[in-house]
């Protein structure tokens, strides 16, 4: 989980352990809030420890079908997520907005600062001096970066790290088109073009990828003559998703890279989640490569600080 929702676990989860904590959101609200989410019974248990997990299973659609489409956008296979879910727990679909939404429900008598980031870093013996963009310093005791694979906080504690470029990437967008079955994920898989459609309680994620000579800059027209020449043929939930393609607003363009930091943990700074290690959605359920045990560590007496 990057970026806020990884922040508001964390400092929901560190006042259980009586740890008070600051978030730090560069984002003026949560107003914005991306793209759609899959979480999977393992990802869903730290909601148990939060108490939001009822609310979770209320709020989100569970998923009980993985649809699979070749590249002539004919359907290959479905997968059922029942023996599955039975024997560990459902795999729900929801907005990051919402899980935002939930995360920040519990978060209590946490401090949040919006609109805000960091500019400087120091580290001093056992505390960390943070300089904010509005002018303010503060001292904690452990600073937890958990802002991304472009994290500011990364460069200034370890240096540059090296993003790694695929030349893929994609439109992500919300679409209100009617899908026959809403629990039910759907994925096109072709030569050179993605197609994947996540339907959540109220409205499906969808994310078109390809190159991104052929994307990254496109404009609307553009972006559904793509997904016309590619999947104008596909039956099943592309049908609707494309023909309302060209009106749907576009969130947002994901460039597929990744960023493999050699070291997480340096004093009183530690990287979490993409800041450490962002993967390719291709690259399995967030698994790292190799072994984290000897990169990640370090306590903090009475205060945090995620940027």
């Amino acid at each position: 989980m990057p970026r806020a929702r990884l922040r508001s676990s964390s400092a929901r989860l560190l006042r259980r352990f009586g740890k008070s904590a600051t978030v730090v959101e560069r984002a003026v609200d949560f107003t914005n809030t991306g793209y759609m989410l899959g979480i999977y019974p393992l990802g869903g248990r730290v909601l148990h420890a939060m108490g939001l997990h009822e609310r979770y299973i209320a709020e989100s659609q569970v998923t009980r079908t993985y649809s699979l489409w070749n590249s002539r956008g004919r359907h290959v296979k479905d997968y059922s997520f029942e023996n599955f879910a039975a024997d560990y727990g459902p795999y729900q679909m929801l907005s990051r907005g919402k899980l935002i939404e939930l995360l920040m429900s519990a978060s209590g008598e946490t401090t949040v600062r919006t609109d805000t980031t960091v500019v400087s870093l120091a580290q001093r013996n056992d505390e960390v001096q943070i300089r904010f963009s509005d002018g303010s310093e503060e001292i904690f005791d452990l600073v937890v970066a958990a802002d991304g694979m472009f994290s500011s906080t990364r460069e200034m504690v370890f240096g540059e790290t090296p993003l790694r470029r695929t030349g893929w990437g994609g439109w992500i967008w919300w679409s209100d088109a009617e899908i026959e079955h809403h629990d039910t994920v759907s994925e096109y898989w072709s030569t050179g073009s993605f197609l994947g459609v996540y339907p959540t309680l109220d409205r499906s994620g969808v994310f078109l990828g390809g190159p991104n000579t052929s994307l990254e800059t496109a404009d609307g027209q553009a972006i559904a003559s793509f997904a016309e020449k590619h999947f104008g043929n596909a039956g099943g939930a592309a049908r609707g998703v494309i023909s309302s393609l060209e009106q749907e607003p576009k969130q947002f363009y994901w460039e597929l890279l990744d960023v493999r930091s050699t070291d997480w943990i340096k004093g009183r700074v530690v990287l979490l989640g993409d800041a450490a290690a962002g993967f390719l959605p291709t690259a399995g359920i967030g698994a790292p490569s190799r072994s984290t045990s000897n990169r990640i560590g370090g306590t903090g007496r009475s205060r945090s600080h995620r940027s």
